[in-house]
């Protein structure tokens, strides 16, 4: 009779001690590059990942949705490409419980760069798709389903438009993807939409670069569910100057935004990761945080903010970050993982799934509300960034890389898919920063460093 309760306590202190899991993380693709761009949460528990795909379809690069169960097992997936390179920009459930994705194909429509609209059933099969574009270059941010059930799509356009050089596209649809009615905004020398999303009920909000020939400014543009102008604002945050928008979403009192800037009074530092919030009714900042810019060769940005269930917010950052924030972007945790996440979800237990890119992979990380995957018995690794050189935004229109320790400079050849060199990147200092992209079309492309470590890293190109 002695020796039962001590059997007891002793089990229960081997149970006690073992690590609970709060979450998982996966890597899914094959040899060639691939990455993960958004996600949803499904009624039924499971998540849907746009993303994108290079190892399934011959190493062209192909549009990739996953479905997957709330353990990161794969369902089905699909793969959306022609005979060149095609890659997504964003998705939505539909009424029909199917999927609209948007994204921009160099395999159809008529030349260079178009929109692809692809229309699936609820297990991603196709029904139908549509092209939108001219002789030039086009590039999709964003579709949603309006209230007639048609869509409406964002993006630019150097093909039509007031402006040769750029202009903000929107384009309405019926629910077969046919052109109901195009809209252009911006003004007189270049537009650069920079992201999109849904706004109040039937509305959707827009942020972009807008360059006239006496000023250059961020707007915010408020538009209707037919694509017609309800508000615009000259977006300026008080004390910084933004380098990159890249997310945008409704918040508490207005718009909330995510991305990079410089702060006007310290020089010396580099673009840190930056948060706001925009009024609702005039465009007006509530408020604003900043994270790093400390380091003058560190380039950081907020890839992604999404309200939680809490009323806080949760940033995704291109430093391997998540940070978790109260309402007004004071920051309560901050997490740093083995992977470049580019989307972060609120998930329904209160949790969060991030999406990315990691080791040439398409990468998720589901964790419990502290942002951590394991809560009891085992401490969460953190990964240091790397050294020598890497590649800080792997993915986007521009690549950025940071380099340290070259004390004869910098010095990296870049390849494209079919192993032909098309460029070189040459930098003088020890340490820094480099930016490429300009002028090269999307794709799969590898940066070989020529002096010091010889490391080869892919990077792929969007619009």
């Amino acid at each position: 009779m002695k020796r039962f309760p001590v059997l007891v306590i002793v089990t229960l202190l081997v149970a006690i001690l073992q690590p609970i899991h709060a979450g998982w993380t996966r890597t899914y693709g094959g040899v060639e590059m691939e990455w993960g761009g958004k996600l949803l949460e499904c009624p039924d528990g499971n998540y849907v990942v746009l993303g994108a795909t290079a190892s399934y379809e011959a190493g062209k690069g192909a549009i990739w949705l996953l479905k997957i169960n709330e353990e990161g097992d794969t369902l089905w997936t699909r793969t959306y490409s022609g005979d060149s390179a095609d890659s997504p920009a964003w998705f939505e459930e539909t009424s029909d419980s199917g999927y609209i994705i948007v994204g921009n194909t160099r395999s159809f429509g008529a030349e260079d760069v178009d929109i692809w609209l692809i229309k699936t059933d609820r297990n991603g099969d196709t029904l139908w798709t549509k092209t939108y574009g001219g002789p030039e270059d086009q590039w999709a941010t964003y579709v949603g389903q309006t209230l007639d059930g048609g869509y409406m799509i964002i993006g630019e356009t150097e093909s039509f438009g007031p402006c040769d050089d750029g202009n903000i596209w929107v384009i309405k649809t019926d629910s077969k993807g046919d052109t109901l009615i195009t809209h252009f905004y911006g003004d007189t020398l270049y537009n650069d939409l920079d992201c999109a999303n849904r706004s109040t009920p039937g509305h959707y909000v827009m942020v972009g670069a807008i360059w006239s020939v006496s000023d250059e400014y961020y707007s915010m543009i408020e538009i209707d569910w037919e694509g017609h102008e309800w508000s615009s604002y000259p977006y300026d945050p008080r004390g910084y100057t933004p380098t990159i928008i890249t997310h945008v979403q409704l918040g508490h009192a207005g718009h909330v935004l995510s991305g990079g800037a410089y702060h006007i009074d310290d020089v010396s530092g580099g673009p840190a990761l930056w948060i706001s919030e925009a009024s609702l009714r005039d465009g007006y900042e509530v408020w604003s945080a900043r994270y790093g810019g400390y380091d003058s060769e560190v380039f950081e940005v907020g890839n992604c903010i999404r309200q939680t269930t809490d009323s806080g917010y949760i940033v995704a950052s291109n430093y391997w970050t998540l940070i978790k924030t109260d309402k007004v972007g004071d920051s309560l945790w901050t997490r740093t993982y083995e992977g470049y996440p580019k989307y972060v979800l609120s998930t329904s237990d209160s949790g969060y799934l991030v999406t990315g890119l990691r080791d040439g992979d398409l990468w998720l990380l589901k964790t419990d509300a502290n942002g951590d995957t394991v809560t009891v018995g085992v401490e969460e690794q953190v990964i240091d960034p790397p050294v020598e050189w890497s590649v800080l935004s792997p993915i986007g229109r521009r690549i950025r890389l940071r380099y340290t320790n070259y004390p004869q400079g910098f010095h990296a050849e870049v390849f494209n898919a079919t192993g032909q060199k098309v460029d070189e990147l040459h930098a003088t200092g020890a340490f820094g920063t480099i930016t490429w992209g300009k002028g090269h079309s999307p794709g799969v492309y590898f940066i070989r460093d020529v002096w010091e470590s010889g490391v080869t890293k892919k990077v792929v190109l969007v619009r």
